[in-house]
């Protein structure tokens, strides 16, 4: 999967990462999961409906694009740790999001939760 890719799923996103990615500071240590969360909100509207893995995979890929090809960096190496970055925490943090989100909104939890707030 590319943003070359003839999906038009992946070309929205992409045009959202580069959007993004022009109206912040540049992707780094202090601001990548905030990017992040930005695609996986635009993911989750464009492409609901599609399974978690898809749509883990377009982030990571397009962010990596949007890193790679739309931003420039001092030198090559700020551009690898931050690519790094996308490779080596963005996933985890992807799931445990993911996670939350599920309990936060999960039936039960919010039923329990209401009974002890005397919800009806």
């Amino acid at each position: 999967m590319s943003a070359n890719s003839k999906d038009p799923i992946v070309s929205q996103i992409y045009a959202i990462a580069k959007e993004w990615v022009e109206g912040h500071e540049k992707p780094g240590p202090a601001n990548i999961i905030a990017f992040a969360t930005a695609l996986m909100c635009a993911v989750q509207k464009i492409a609901n409906g599609k399974g978690g893995s898809y749509k883990k995979t377009i982030v990571l890929t397009i962010m990596a694009e949007v890193i790679e090809n739309e931003v420039e960096f001092a030198t090559e190496l700020d551009k690898q740790a931050v690519l790094g970055l996308v490779e080596t925490m963005v996933p985890p943090a992807i799931d445990a999001i993911v996670n939350v989100g599920q309990q936060l909104f999960n039936p039960e939890n919010v039923a329990a939760a209401c009974s002890c707030l005397g919800c009806k």
